[in-house]
């Protein structure tokens, strides 16, 4: 053999010598006293010097870990490869170790952790994370914000009106004109009262590590503005809503189309169209549209992005209400169409510690309420030809 490998059997000899006595009482101590087999180390080629080329066979690595010679030789060969500096041979140890037998192990029956509390789990702290609280309800722009919105004083009463302008003439030298004159009408309204209510314990009042009565009160003020929404759409308490109001109408009778939006556009008098318009509509409807097309192009115009706050149709802004039949789409200028009525006092916010149970089993009431209600103002037509504030697509289909 080489030199090289003369001068690594000596080094292995000098080690031998040096670790021998170390891990003779390391195994004797691993080993269980009735242990007699021992069993065959297998050797592997691997470099014996980092420096040389040459392979010659080396205990590793497969050893039985339940026999002396086993453990002998895994740890007589991860010593000698650190002290060699010959780093795959120390990895190739390292990796044996890694899947070892571990039948050899004794698994803990019972360990301490923090999943059962007598075990440890006391001790380990449940983090709130108050500064980060999720509000999961939030609020958007609702109906009534983009209708006419009247304050009024009493519960009760009325707006006048005019269903039907008077007519002019041309009349003839010294010839009689015929009286005109409009025809009157009145829009009536009749408050009802929209109300949330919430009762919290003192205990969790005291206790609690988010602003619990702001974050409750602003909770309640989100649901009274999505119930007159929905009242306003098509409920059953308010004296007029969109959905149960008889506009001037075109009927679709089938799948939504280009024509049908042309035609229902065209509908609308000319008068109101050089107001304020707008696109009210089912979130399906401009599903619908956006799969539109006409005169060659997409319905849904892309040059305002596809967002459909930011979407036009025919130059008029969409307002998508998931509270309307899916069935119609509206167009018009609604501020001349529709009316909320609100009582002077406003949106009312109140805390109690007094009112109903809130005394006797020491709790705190939180409600906030208005006054509202709403109707139709202008749903005539101006003409044979033209509907009055609003028109509508009706019938539309899959």
């Amino acid at each position: 053999m080489s030199k090289d490998i003369n001068k690594n059997d000596d080094l292995d000899l000098n080690l031998e010598e040096v670790l021998s006595p170390i891990v003779e009482k390391a195994v004797a101590n691993a080993m269980p006293k009735e242990e007699k087999a021992e069993a065959k180390v297998e050797r592997k080629e691997i470099k014996v010097n980092p420096d040389s080329e040459i392979r010659v066979k080396d205990p590793v690595v497969d050893a039985d870990w339940k026999t002396k010679d086993g453990i002998r030789a895994y740890l007589g060969g991860l010593t000698q490869a650190h002290f060699q500096k010959n780093w795959e041979r120390k990895d190739a140890f390292y990796k044996r170790a890694e899947i070892k037998d571990s039948s050899i192990y004794t698994k803990a029956d019972n360990p301490m952790s923090f999943g059962t509390n007598a075990n440890g789990g006391f001790t380990v702290p449940s983090e709130l994370l108050a500064d980060d609280f999720f509000v999961s309800i939030i609020d958007r722009p609702r109906l009534q914000d983009v209708l006419r919105n009247i304050t009024v004083s009493s519960t009760q009463g009325s707006i006048p009106c005019i269903t039907a302008d008077l007519t002019a003439a041309i009349v003839a030298e010294n010839a009689d004109a015929t009286d005109q004159k409009p025809t009157f009408a009145q829009r009536a309204f009749s408050l009802d009262k929209a109300l949330a209510l919430s009762y919290v314990s003192q205990e969790l009042l005291a206790g609690t590590a988010i602003d619990l009565i702001g974050e409750i009160t602003a909770n309640q003020i989100t649901a009274l503005r999505r119930l007159i929404e929905n009242e306003v759409s098509d409920g059953s308490n308010f004296t007029g809503t969109v959905d149960g109001t008889s506009w001037q109408s075109t009927a679709m009778g089938g799948a939504l189309t280009y024509a049908g939006l042309k035609s229902v556009y065209h509908q609308l008098a000319i008068e109101y169209r050089a107001l304020p318009t707008m696109w009210m509509m089912h979130p399906l409807n401009l599903e619908r549209i956006m799969a539109l097309t006409g005169d060659s192009r997409p319905v849904y115009n892309g040059d305002k992005g596809f967002a459909p706050e930011d979407t036009q149709i025919f130059g008029s802004p969409i307002f998508l209400n998931s509270q309307i039949s899916n069935d119609n789409i509206w167009f018009g200028a609604w501020d001349r169409a529709m009316a909320v009525f609100r009582h002077d006092s406003g949106l009312r916010i109140d805390t109690s510690e007094t009112g109903g149970t809130a005394w006797e089993s020491a709790q705190m009431s939180m409600r906030a309420y208005e006054l509202v209600d709403s109707n139709k103002l202008v749903d005539t037509a101006i003409d044979t030809s033209f509907g009055g504030a609003v028109v509508e697509l009706t019938g539309i289909t899959g």
